[in-house]
Order: structure tokens, then C-alpha cells, then sequence
């Protein structure tokens, strides 16, 4: 077995993705097409099914730490995301 048959089958230059979560993203296709046939929408593209991101988030972390490691978890999902100015927490 050459180690080109374990890649995933979609590279991605942001995200690397461990082997082992081609399986989540088989089971990510398989509820995306049962959902696509009870609710009569056409089947999804395997392609459009991305890789798994993760993020830390810590109770240590100050909220401005937490915020901009969930925006940037949304960047490397292809999710684009408008940055206010100023933010309110309060």
C-alpha cells in the first residue's frame, strides 16, 4: 500500500486532515444525501463536503482570544467573515 492511497481525496492548502477523518467525512456525505432524499433536494456534490476544522477554545482565554480563533476556524471552512470595526461586548 503506497502512502499516496491514504491522502483524502480533496487537498486543501489551509486545512491538513489526518487520514482517519476521510471516515467522518464519508458519514458527513452519507446524512447529507439521506436528508437530500427525504426532503427531495438533489443529492450533494462529495466535493462540497469539506474537511473537518478545529479550534481551541480555553476558559483561560480573554474573549477577544476565543473570538479570533472561532473567526479563523470559519476562514479555514471557506466561510467568509466580515470583521466589525468596533465590537460591544457589553
Amino acid at each position: 500500500m503506497k502512502k499516496e492511497d491514504n491522502k483524502p481525496t480533496t487537498a486543501s492548502e489551509n486545512v491538513v486532515e489526518h487520514p482517519k477523518l476521510t471516515r467522518d467525512r464519508a458519514f458527513a456525505l452519507y446524512k447529507a444525501r439521506c436528508y437530500a432524499h427525504n426532503h427531495g433536494l438533489p443529492m450533494p456534490d462529495p466535493a462540497s463536503i469539506g474537511p473537518a476544522v478545529f479550534t481551541k477554545i480555553d476558559p483561560k482565554m480573554s474573549r477577544e482570544q476565543q473570538r479570533e480563533n472561532l473567526i479563523s476556524a470559519l476562514e479555514r471552512m471557506g466561510i467568509t467573515v466580515e470583521r466589525d470595526a468596533e465590537v460591544d461586548d457589553g
